[in-house]
């Protein structure tokens, strides 16, 4: 992350940098970029996000041509960050939902009108 003094000579304050920056080990750098394209292939209930879909993982997986063992850790790998996100994914909404609702009035339906009022 750049220091204070480098971000205002780019015109940025260090509250513009909202995100905490996370270092990603050498060793987890293949797994960690591996997860990230994959980010379009979660599949989904009526309840959200219910994991990865395997298909796609394992034929992305394939496309790399790693050797076998070096395959299954990376796999290993995202399994253990699907865990993590779904985790995240499934924590309870804390955003007061009730101030965003527009309430209008009560419609009932005028049998001698025939509409909706």
């Amino acid at each position: 992350m750049p220091t204070p003094d480098e971000m205002r000579a780019q015109g940025f304050e260090p509250e513009d940098y909202a995100q905490d920056v996370v270092g990603v080990w050498p060793e987890h750098h293949q797994s960690v970029r591996f997860f990230r394209r994959l980010q379009t292939q979660w599949r989904h209930g009526m309840n959200g996000p219910t994991g990865l879909e395997y298909a796609s993982v394992l034929a992305l997986l394939r496309t790399l041509r790693l050797p076998r063992q070096e395959a299954e850790d990376v796999f290993d790998a995202v399994q253990i960050m699907e865990a993590a996100a779904m985790q995240e994914m499934n924590k309870p909404n804390t955003i007061d939902l009730e101030r965003y609702i527009v309430r209008r009035p009560s419609t009932h339906w005028h049998q001698d009108r025939h509409l909706w009022c």
